[in-house]
């Protein structure tokens, strides 16, 4: 299959965000500028890539498109969560994603605050009482200088292979996620896949966002890192030594909170995340913040 120059801006149009890094398909960040021949090489299977969802405009945290992340495996949650954006008038676009779970996909054709978009994907986990701790984008105000969390893209080389993974599903149901839509149908003109922006507002007006209680952790150049891992459970040892993880920003947030459970102090989970050997947030500017935030929303 061959995409013209109008498809493949239609797929960039779909999904911009961040025009100046994005995420590669194998973890962290790659700083270039995003151009339609990027999404291009994504589409051919030349360089997958994933998008950061934020871009900063006139100092203001801005989106175009929001991604709920169901990776249990469960597919009545991702149903549920899909119906519910239904339910509230918009338009939720089911990717089945690479490996056990499912993306849900919302579009708008304007810039809308980061905040409006994420607050009405959590009312849609609310409804269902789901946990919203895959609601991208994951933070609704980031300096011009943060990244955020970048979304892996669907149709990974689907201009050359075409795949059951990594494409948005059609006809889906209760019982099972449905039918692979081509990248071509996906694209054809005819095809309206955004959201009114109004009732995208309405229901992010309708969140209300609980205080968080901050934690005063700091970067302790003093800890005895090796005393506090050889704390460490040691399924959490041997993960914090080799990093052997799929993916690794979800394994750092499952590592503060299971620690928060047990006990630990907020700056002894802190030390821990940022002295493991595989930290990708020391490699960015004002990385702490990254994982100071981490901290704080395991302990909140």
């Amino acid at each position: 299959m061959t995409l013209d120059s109008q498809q493949v801006e239609r797929f960039a149009t779909l999904f911009t965000g961040r025009a100046d890094a994005y995420g590669t398909d194998t973890g962290g960040a790659k700083w270039a500028t995003v151009t339609n021949e990027t999404y291009d090489r994504h589409l051919n299977g030349v360089e997958p890539i994933g998008i950061y969802p934020v871009r900063n405009i006139n100092g203001e945290s801005m989106v175009c498109w929001g991604c709920c992340d169901i990776d249990t495996g469960d597919w009545s949650e991702a149903f549920m969560l899909a119906t519910a954006l239904q339910g509230m008038g918009l338009k939720p676009f089911v990717e089945r994603s690479r490996s056990k779970g499912w993306h849900i996909w919302i579009f708008v054709d304007q810039w809308v605050p980061a905040a409006t978009m994420r607050r009405a994907l959590k009312v849609a986990y609310a409804a269902i009482d789901l946990p919203a701790k895959e609601a991208n984008p994951k933070s609704e105000q980031l300096r011009a200088t943060q990244l955020g969390n970048y979304v892996r893209l669907p149709y990974k080389g689907a201009a050359v292979i075409q795949s059951g993974r990594q494409c948005i599903m059609h006809r889906w149901s209760s019982e099972q996620d449905g039918q692979p839509l081509s990248v071509d149908v996906f694209l054809a003109e005819t095809f309206d896949p955004y959201s009114n922006v109004d009732r995208l507002k309405y229901w992010a007006a309708k969140w209300y966002e609980p205080p968080r209680r901050t934690q005063n952790v700091e970067l302790d150049i003093t800890a005895d890192v090796i005393t506090l891992a050889d704390r460490l459970p040691l399924t959490w040892r041997n993960v914090w030594l080799e990093g052997k993880v799929r993916d690794r920003s979800a394994t750092f947030v499952a590592l503060a909170y299971d620690l928060a459970k047990r006990g630990w102090r907020p700056q002894d989970v802190f030390n821990v995340l940022w002295y493991c050997p595989w930290n990708k947030y020391r490699e960015r500017y004002d990385g702490e913040v990254y994982v100071k935030d981490i901290v704080e929303r395991a302990f909140s």
